[in-house]
């Protein structure tokens, strides 16, 4: 008997499991439409509501039961416990908080749930999100050089302290220092934005504003371990 693994809904993955064990989370909706799952005959992760017909007995006539997604809460039925709503299918158990969502919200057209997968982001909005993200860190980047903007505008006014070992005018070994300790804390800004952002929450406020979430390709979210890796193979 094959075992399973999930993507849980606060992104940890769980398994080995039995077969019954991944129905049961799906029931209690820990498993959801589009949470990934594997086991050993899948190539890859794949989203749940594409395979989950094969946890229940196939019909008197050898007929596999028919699942869907419901529209509402995105949790797997059978088909037999599914109202239709239009294109959607909503559980039974939700009918009357979908119908007072839909009084409240006004909303008339849903499509089928089984199209929410996960979806890569594209180039644009990677764009924005970085530019987002630049915008954030571009106060902390002017604060840290102040004293280099400061020994770069009263240079002329700083008298040479020469020596035998320091040939260079003062204000020019100001600018140098400061110059570089600026360069490292405007790193270590950068790395401590996108290392505790991205490990806490799963992305940084660029990623949040466009609602993207960083995560493996099985769904579960990366460590602070990862996160530091992933800004570091980044960089030039």
């Amino acid at each position: 008997m094959a075992h399973w693994y999930f993507t849980a809904n606060d992104g940890t993955q769980v398994g080995p499991v039995e077969p019954a064990e991944i129905r049961a989370a799906s029931e209690r909706g820990d498993v959801l439409g589009a949470s990934l799952v594997w086991r050993e005959e899948l190539p890859q992760w794949v989203p749940f509501h594409t395979v989950a017909a094969d946890l229940y007995e196939p019909g008197e006539d050898g007929t596999p039961v028919e699942i869907g997604v419901c529209a509402h809460s995105d949790r797997v039925y059978q088909r037999s416990d599914m109202v239709e709503y239009g294109d959607a299918l909503i559980g039974l158990e939700h009918k009357d908080a979908f119908v007072q969502s839909l009084m409240e919200s006004g909303e008339t057209d849903l499509s089928d749930a089984t199209e929410g997968v996960l979806i890569y982001v594209g180039f644009w909005w990677r764009v924005l999100s970085s530019t987002i993200d630049y915008m954030v860190k571009l106060i902390p980047t002017y604060i840290c050089f102040i004293p280099y903007y400061v020994a770069a505008f009263a240079g002329g006014g700083i008298e040479a302290q020469a020596s035998e070992d320091m040939l260079l005018p003062g204000f020019t070994v100001a600018m140098a220092i400061s110059y570089v300790v600026g360069l490292i804390l405007v790193t270590a800004i950068s790395i401590f934005y996108e290392t505790w952002m991205t490990g806490k929450y799963g992305g940084t406020l660029g990623k949040m504003a466009i609602g993207a979430v960083v995560v493996k390709p099985d769904g579960v979210r990366l460590s602070y371990k990862q996160s530091f890796i992933r800004w570091l193979v980044k960089k030039p």
